[in-house]
């Protein structure tokens, strides 16, 4: 695979200073320095700034998404069918939404080193965008190697899951077939997810995923976990038997500090490139109703905050190994506060939880949509 890297468009203009001094000279997006044409294409996808409905994101479909052959359904979520071997449809679908949470479209400036790429001025942007770039990354070149599956690029997901939303309302025959529907739109190193909220895919199917993701030749520590919050394939769980998402390897999503690890992103594209992934286990029935997952007490005890799923843990997460070229690096991901301490903050600092919920992107009708459907399951007494 070859890919160009043009730095010169790709710059910040500083305008002329009050004081009629010369200004200075525009700095690159993506400072210069020594990477390889894989590095450079993800770090250009980077820089695209893209609000659901921006040009920036419809600058973003042309770049990187059109040349790969991609057709639109009548939302604009993008599609593509790669067929099996033998010629026939495959029972996977991959999935990844196009839009970040930026509060504005544009172009930004990132910084990579030592395998981890983060904004280079936290204070001059919202959010890295890698939530979903990195899934989308993954899917071009899985696309580009001809891996056999269904590939959707959906759009608004970081508006409520807009995109899968009319999918499965408007146009669900594009499901037709789909025994799997696997989202690379998750945080951390190791998470095969479940829940949802509502349970999306079986235990059998996550262990059998995480179980074949972890004997490639990369060393991924995958496993089922429960505590997801949403995504698009959530609203796929009442067409598709098994719908889950996998960690790609950022932190931080939504807000100005957020990073990705690019060695883990490589190293699970290159092993969903080379595993086999065509029978694995079907045992979730979509009739049956849904399995919210808590183990008891309500939701304050035990609930993701976002859509519902159960975390019930406290402590520091295992660290992960993640090797690449003979050298071993180990990354741990910061400690779970205990939910009822979270209640208490909340209730002690709102104005301080109101501007962080603000600067990660979330508004007053999603929080309102997620208290109805808390009134819904549990009643009014107990959201």
């Amino acid at each position: 695979m070859s890919c160009s890297f043009a730095p010169a468009p790709a710059v910040i203009s500083f305008p002329h200073p009050a004081n009629g001094n010369t200004p200075r000279a525009p700095r690159p997006l993506v400072p210069v320095v020594k990477i390889t044409p894989r590095e450079a294409r993800f770090l250009n996808m980077l820089t695209y700034m893209r609000p659901h409905g921006s040009q920036a994101e419809i600058d973003f479909v042309k770049r990187f998404l059109l040349p790969l052959g991609v057709q639109p359904d009548g939302f604009g979520n993008l599609w593509l069918e790669i067929l099996n071997h033998d010629g026939k449809e495959s029972g996977l679908l991959w999935s990844s939404h196009v839009d970040t949470v930026h509060r504005t479209d544009g172009r930004q400036s990132i910084t990579y080193g030592d395998g981890i790429v983060s904004l280079s001025d936290p204070k001059l942007g919202n959010c890295l965008g890698a939530d979903c770039t990195s899934g989308v990354f993954v899917m071009c070149e899985m696309i580009e190697a001809r891996i056999p599956g269904r590939y959707v690029f959906h759009r608004g997901e970081e508006c409520g899951g807009l995109g899968s939303e009319y999918v499965a309302k408007h146009e669900p025959g594009r499901l037709d077939g789909i025994a799997w529907a696997i989202a690379l739109d998750r945080k951390g190193y190791a998470d095969v997810i479940t829940h949802q909220g509502a349970r999306t895919c079986s235990d059998d199917f996550a262990a059998e995923l995480s179980d074949r993701l972890n004997q490639g030749r990369w060393i991924l520590e995958y496993k089922p976990c429960d505590g997801g919050v949403f995504t698009d394939t959530a609203n796929y769980r009442h067409l598709v038997p098994e719908c889950t998402n996998l960690s790609v390897g950022y932190f931080g999503q939504h807000g100005p500090r957020e990073t990705q690890n690019l060695p883990f992103l490589f190293a699970l594209s290159d092993t969903l490139q080379s595993i086999n992934l065509d029978d694995l286990p079907v045992a979730r029935d979509v009739t049956e109703p849904d399995d919210y997952g808590w183990q008891g007490g309500g939701w304050g005890e035990y609930m993701d905050w976002r859509y519902g799923g159960a975390t019930h843990k406290t402590g520091t997460l295992s660290a992960v190994t993640v090797a690449s070229g003979g050298a071993t690096s180990r990354y741990e991901d910061k400690a779970i506060e205990a939910p009822r301490d979270l209640e208490n903050f909340v209730y002690n600092n709102p104005g301080v939880v109101a501007d962080f919920l603000y600067n990660c992107g979330y508004c007053i009708k999603e929080l309102q949509n997620f208290k109805d459907e808390m009134i819904d399951h549990f009643g009014p007494d107990n959201h």
